[in-house]
């Protein structure tokens, strides 16, 4: 199963798979709210709410088909080196995801919103790469680099360049870096 924006953003805005009611909703013409707090839930839920990870799994037999078992327990790890990154990305974006040209008054109750011109960078920016990150199960060493947004990893050009991939090399160490997307 590949994780496609369509599927993401009607997941997000039309599916009624959270508690009945669309994970993210409209109050005003400005924002789309989420029905959670954080970006953290958010993420969690949606990792889940896709199939791309089944905490059931984590406990099966070793003689599980596969190694599924040990795949579902490393993608544990990466879950949360993807909100740690998402929350940093979205930080050094805050004024993109987070500022429309009106302000709008705040729901009853605290909950993560992100402005309505957004959403499609969001989903494809943010969202897709890592959602994809988990359902590899691929776990790499993250790291930031100066002057430049998002985070970046050590790349081997014995690896498929993906369409969107940007690719630089590294001051420091003189090796090729691919950014997350």
């Amino acid at each position: 199963m590949r994780i496609q924006y369509n599927t993401l953003k009607n997941k997000l805005l039309f599916d009624r798979f959270y508690a009945g009611k669309t994970l993210f909703y409209k109050k005003c013409n400005n924002y789309y709210y989420a029905r959670v707090s954080s970006f953290d839930r958010l993420f969690d839920i949606l990792v889940i709410g896709l199939g791309i990870f089944k905490p059931e799994l984590t406990q099966t037999s070793e003689n599980m088909w596969d190694n599924t078992r040990e795949k579902e327990r490393r993608k544990i790890k990466i879950i949360q080196d993807c909100v740690f990154m998402g929350k940093q990305m979205l930080n050094e974006r805050k004024n993109e995801f987070f500022q429309a040209e009106v302000n709008c008054s705040p729901p009853y109750m605290k909950c993560f919103y992100i402005t309505q011109k957004s959403i499609e960078v969001f989903i494809t920016e943010i969202l897709l790469p890592m959602l994809t990150l988990v359902y590899n199960a691929s776990d790499y060493k993250w790291k930031k680099i100066n002057g430049k947004k998002g985070f970046w990893r050590d790349y081997n050009n014995s690896e498929q360049f993906p369409n969107s991939g940007e690719i630089c090399i590294d001051q420091n160490t003189q090796r090729q870096i691919i950014k997350l997307s």
